[in-house]
C-alpha cells in the first residue's frame, strides 16, 4: 500500500502502522466526528475503511447532518520571510495579490500532475515526429523521384518534415 490515505465515496481515510500489534489503523479525516477502523492487511483495512464510511454515511443520512466537515476557504501558512519577500514582488510585478498568486499556485498543484501531463504530451508529439521522418526516410531510400539538389539525406528528410513534402502512400511528393 503505497498511498497514507484511503478514498472511498468522497471521504478520505488516513493509514497508519502500529508496530506494537503489527496491526494498520486510521481514522476518517475532515469530518466533525471520530471514526477510526483497523485491520491486520491491506486489504482488510481497504474492507474496514469502506465499512466505515458507509456505516458514516448511513448514521449522518438519518441524522439529517452533512456528512463532511465544511472548509472555511481560509487558512494561515508560515512560508518564511524570504519566500514571503519573493512571492510578494512576484505578485506585484504580475499586478495580482498575494492571495491570488498563493490559490493559482495551489490550484496548479492540486491538478492531476501538469508536469506528467505535459511531458507525455512532449513524448507523444516527439514518436510522431520520428514516426513521420521514419515513413518519409524509407520513401525516400525507395523513390526514383530525383533529390533534392545539395542537400544531403538528413536536409532533405529534415526539409519533408518542416512541410515542404506531404507524406502519402508510404511515398514523398514535393509541393
Amino acid at each position: 500500500m503505497s498511498s497514507k490515505v484511503l478514498n472511498y465515496k468522497g471521504q478520505i481515510g488516513s493509514v497508519d502502522w502500529d508496530t506494537e500489534t503489527n496491526c494498520m489503523y486510521g481514522q476518517l479525516m475532515y469530518i466533525n466526528d471520530l471514526v477510526t477502523y483497523e485491520a491486520c492487511s491491506p486489504a482488510e483495512l481497504q474492507e474496514e475503511f469502506e465499512a466505515a464510511v458507509d456505516d458514516y454515511l448511513e448514521t449522518c443520512s438519518e441524522l439529517g447532518v452533512e456528512p463532511n466537515k465544511p472548509f472555511k476557504g481560509s487558512f494561515n501558512v508560515r512560508i518564511g520571510a524570504d519566500l514571503h519577500k519573493r512571492i510578494a514582488f512576484k505578485a506585484a510585478e504580475q499586478d495580482i495579490s498575494i492571495n491570488d498568486a498563493v490559490t493559482r499556485a495551489i490550484a496548479e498543484y492540486v491538478e492531476d500532475d501538469p508536469q506528467q501531463k505535459f511531458l507525455e504530451n512532449v513524448n507523444d508529439q516527439i514518436r510522431k515526429h520520428v514516426y513521420q521522418a521514419s515513413l518519409y526516410a524509407s520513401s525516400v531510400r525507395t523513390s526514383n523521384e530525383p533529390r533534392t539538389a545539395g542537400l544531403s539525406w538528413s536536409e532533405e528528410i529534415f526539409q519533408g518534415l518542416k512541410g515542404n513534402y506531404s507524406l502519402g502512400q508510404g511515398r514523398a511528393h514535393e509541393h
